[in-house]
């Protein structure tokens, strides 16, 4: 599985605006351009979605995020920068 920091290292160095990272798809990046590209061909599981929150998150995040069924934040990770993050519930 791919880290958050691997991503987030990516996302940096290809001055990529926007991940999209969706349970059951393919994890997605918006270029500068505006166009939307997948960035491997591999659907994200439940569990790679859970991982990466571990990996960002807080105990105290998490219970925000189950009790509000989504979060909006900003957050500093690894000396790469601020990201800003949005995490919700889709009911499909």
């Amino acid at each position: 599985m791919i880290t958050l920091k691997e991503i987030l290292t990516f996302q940096v160095e290809n001055e990529i605006s926007d991940l999209h990272l969706i349970t059951g798809e393919l994890p997605c990046m918006r270029q500068k351009q505006g166009r939307i590209e997948p960035l491997n061909n591999k659907p994200l599981t439940k569990n790679d979605i859970e991982g990466l929150l571990n990996e960002m998150l807080t105990k105290e995040e998490m219970k925000e995020i189950e009790a509000n069924e989504g979060y909006d934040f900003a957050k500093d990770f690894f000396d790469l920068g601020r990201f800003r993050i949005n995490i919700y519930y889709e009911v499909r």
